[in-house]
């Protein structure tokens, strides 16, 4: 004897629960975990938005660029001399096309002038470079300074 074919239309269908519509998924509440993740997100958001406004009100309010320059090293490089330098932005404010100036002296007399541009030295940052010089600057009197910045 053979078992008759289940087919689509001979298969009972289970009646939708009373205070659900037909086809209605079960709804569910929001867990724990999804909660928690809110918060931490919520706290996250909120501590970048009071420190962006913190910081657009107290914090670039300090004045112009402070920009020093101090010799590193010097190194021989082939035939001529590296002197590398530390520019430091101690300042609130960012400087743009710095540029920095060495020369070498004998007395009153200037042996030769190197010069260098930064891009950008951003506030309480510093930035390495180099000025190369023919004579060397541990045979003459190197002195360093900024001679200027524009403002981004």
């Amino acid at each position: 004897m053979t078992t008759p074919r289940k087919t689509t239309a001979n298969r009972r269908k289970k009646a939708p629960a009373p205070d659900r519509a037909p086809g209605e998924a079960k709804e569910r509440g929001t867990s724990t975990w999804e909660w928690a993740v809110a918060a931490v997100g919520g706290v996250i958001l909120s501590g970048m938005v009071g420190y962006l406004v913190w910081d657009a009100i107290a914090g670039s309010a300090g004045g112009p660029p402070d920009i020093t320059v101090a010799p590193a090293a010097t190194i021989a490089a082939g035939d001529r001399y590296l002197v590398e330098i530390v520019v430091a932005n101690r300042g609130q404010a960012t400087g743009a096309d710095v540029r920095v100036r060495g020369a070498l002296t004998d007395g009153d007399q200037t042996l030769e002038e190197s010069t260098v541009t930064f891009d950008f030295v951003p506030e309480q940052s510093t930035r390495r470079g180099g000025l190369y010089f023919a004579h060397d600057p541990q045979s003459a009197r190197l002195s360093l300074r900024v001679e200027g910045y524009v403002e981004p």
